[in-house]
């Protein structure tokens, strides 16, 4: 079955970049904040470059993600979704109310 992967490196590095100019009031370069990810978990600042294109077909490993997800202090899944059904499926926890009523009202 085919699958693509999501990844959100690129999302929470801006979300890094605004929190930081909050609390100092100095805005990082997206590339200072890539170099300091790469530092920390001691691996190549492209390596960090290269996941952070949405369209790239290589995948972190797992340690490397669950790192990357530790440095955000966030789950793996935040950054990296495995997406293996293109259309989302329909259950009564993500219907709208609206939906949930129209599907109510057909079965009756």
């Amino acid at each position: 079955m085919p699958y693509k992967n999501v990844n959100r490196l690129a999302i929470m590095l801006r979300r890094l970049q605004a929190t930081r100019l909050l609390k100092t009031g100095q805005k990082p370069r997206i590339d200072d904040l890539i170099v300091e990810l790469a530092k920390y978990y001691e691996v190549k600042d492209n390596t960090i470059r290269h996941l952070r294109k949405r369209n790239t077909t290589s995948q972190a490993s797992l340690a490397l993600a669950l790192k990357i997800a530790r440095f955000f202090e966030c789950q793996v899944e935040d950054i990296f979704v495995l997406d293996t059904d293109p259309e989302p499926v329909l259950s009564h926890n993500n219907l709208k109310d609206a939906d949930a009523e129209k599907i109510q009202l057909t079965n009756t």
